[in-house]
């Protein structure tokens, strides 16, 4: 096996929270009074870190202003969560496929850990990981990266990380993990670096190790 630990990203990897994380990310703004962005602004914006999204959206620095839009969009988030994340296509039969073949999997990701392995349970997909192999609330995803290949034992080369953003094939470079991208969040398989290997979806990965 040239791979032996897979770790995801969460949200457009693994699961479609656009309709949660949409809802609180409009409500913390009309908190604040900025305005209401399109569902093409908001999307390429999932997977950076909150304080990011608030800047790029609002043009603002303002720590008690954020502090105020985080407050909401929690509370928000939270209330959507259950009925605004959908598993995306093709990743049970992936991950019950990868297991049986003997890779370990983790999850790395800026989403909450909470909110990851609430849904990971609900989804019954949980046993699956372990629970320290559930990394979340990353605002730096190389720290994480190199983080996760520590916990789990695991040289660079013998991991791989899954990510549906551009930024995610630079985090992993730069921890000198391998790295393939899926195309399920806003991005397209020419917006990755080149040579990056690229998926339609979870469903193919398997056929990329």
């Amino acid at each position: 096996m040239k791979y032996r630990l897979l770790l995801f990203d969460f949200d457009f990897t693994l699961v479609d929270a656009s309709e949660c994380l949409f809802g609180a990310l409009r409500k913390g703004l009309a908190s604040i009074g900025a305005e209401n962005p399109l569902d093409s602004q908001l999307r390429p914006l999932i997977g950076i870190p909150l304080v990011k999204q608030y800047e790029i959206l609002t043009g603002r620095h303002d720590a008690e202003e954020f502090a105020r839009f985080e407050r909401i969009y929690a509370r928000e988030r939270s209330a959507l969560e259950r009925n605004g994340t959908h598993l995306l296509p093709g990743v049970r039969s992936a991950l019950e496929g990868l297991r049986a073949a003997g890779y370990q999997l983790g999850v790395v990701s800026t989403g909450a850990s909470g909110r990851i392995r609430r849904t990971l349970t609900r989804f019954q997909l949980m046993s699956y990981f372990t629970e320290t192999g559930i990394m979340g609330s990353a605002q730096n995803k190389l720290e994480a990266l190199s983080k996760a290949t520590t916990q789990f034992r695991m040289k660079p080369r013998e991991t791989v990380y899954v990510g549906d953003r551009p930024d995610d094939a630079d985090a992993a470079e730069n921890a000198g993990v391998n790295f393939i991208g899926v195309t399920t969040g806003a991005f397209k398989g020419s917006d990755f670096p080149p040579g990056s290997k690229v998926v339609r979806s979870l469903a193919d990965l398997i056929d990329c190790l």
